[in-house]
């Protein structure tokens, strides 16, 4: 099996990879955006990857909403050969324990229902009913994020 490294993305390369594997997940895979997923949340959103022998796998985004202490993570994605790996539940554990260390009150997602049981084993509770967003139902659902700040990083410290 092969290791799974989390890190933020720092370089151009890294930047385009993360976008490159949203755009074949929600753009041509679910066809969840006709030409790009990228939006205005994007510019102040932390790009979180996962690297598997050197190349990049998958990848979140988290940002603040608001300025209010609500955080916001979404477009979770790894590419389809590294489905099954712990890439996704890496990712999505880093980006509650970054959530946790700058302090959110609240960290939230819409989650895709087929993903929903997926959280849930990570400790996610659903926070409301189904909604549709994009054309995809989805419910919304927050973190735990008592102890997420001291928790240990899932990060490789020689790649940060």
């Amino acid at each position: 099996m092969n290791d799974v490294f989390i890190k933020q993305a720092q370089t151009d390369w890294e930047l385009e990879q993360a976008f490159a594997i949203r755009q074949e997940v929600f753009v041509f895979e679910q066809k969840m955006f006709e030409q790009t997923d990228r939006d205005e949340n994007d510019t102040d959103a932390v790009l979180l990857i996962a690297l598997i022998n050197g190349g990049v796998a998958g990848t979140v985004r988290v940002f603040s909403e608001n300025g209010n202490g609500s955080w916001v993570g979404g477009r979770l994605a790894v590419k389809k050969e590294f489905r099954g790996t712990k890439a996704g539940s890496l990712l999505v554990q880093e980006a509650v324990r970054l959530a946790a260390e700058r302090r959110a009150k609240r960290f939230w997602a819409r989650i895709q229902l087929a993903n929903v049981a997926f959280f849930e084993k990570l400790g996610w509770k659903a926070a409301g009913p189904v909604v549709f967003y994009r054309g995809y139902p989805h419910r919304v659902m927050v973190a735990d994020l008592k102890g997420a700040a001291m928790a240990k990083s899932p990060c490789n410290p020689e790649t940060e």
